[in-house]
């Protein structure tokens, strides 16, 4: 067993809470499993908390890249990349020569979230139990000024 191994932990989302987050990978994947979005494309993003007491702590999320699924796409767009909005559609930059959205744009940028954990053992809105820990993302715009703010409300440096 190498030393990092070793040294691993079971992995632990941060409590329910504000966080001001990092996005530091992006992964284009597709839905594995059977049924009407099979094969169709959404984003694995890792977020990593910049400040506070978690900060280091890392959330894994994911951000689906077709309709009638793109309210979370919406809500990363309006806060990071607003100018990807265009009335009701988004606009985003693709990889050169495919059609696929392209991960650069994102990579790097800052943004407030709003996380929820759920607890393995609890049900979701439908009623199903979850098999394990689940921690739901919602994208905060920036405040009127443009600028970041932490969980404590103080701005946060660009």
């Amino acid at each position: 067993m190498t030393d990092k191994e070793a040294e691993s932990k079971d992995f632990e989302f941060p409590p329910s809470g504000k966080y001001v987050c990092r996005i530091t990978n992006v992964e284009l994947d597709e839905v594995k499993k059977t049924g009407d979005n099979f094969g169709k494309p959404y984003w694995k993003l890792t977020l990593t908390v910049d400040e506070g007491q978690y900060a280091g702590s890392t959330i894994p999320t994911t951000v689906m890249l077709f309709s009638p699924a793109l309210y979370t796409l919406k809500q990363l767009c309006e806060a990071v990349h607003p100018e990807y909005i265009e009335d009701k559609d988004i606009k985003l930059p693709s990889v050169e020569g495919g059609a696929m959205p392209s991960p650069d744009p994102w990579l790097g940028q800052v943004v407030n979230i709003k996380g929820t954990k759920y607890a393995a053992g609890t049900q979701d809105r439908k009623g199903r139990v979850r098999d394990f820990d689940e921690f739901n993302v919602k994208y905060q715009k920036s405040d009127s000024n443009g600028s970041k703010s932490s969980a404590s409300g103080l701005p946060m440096p660009s």
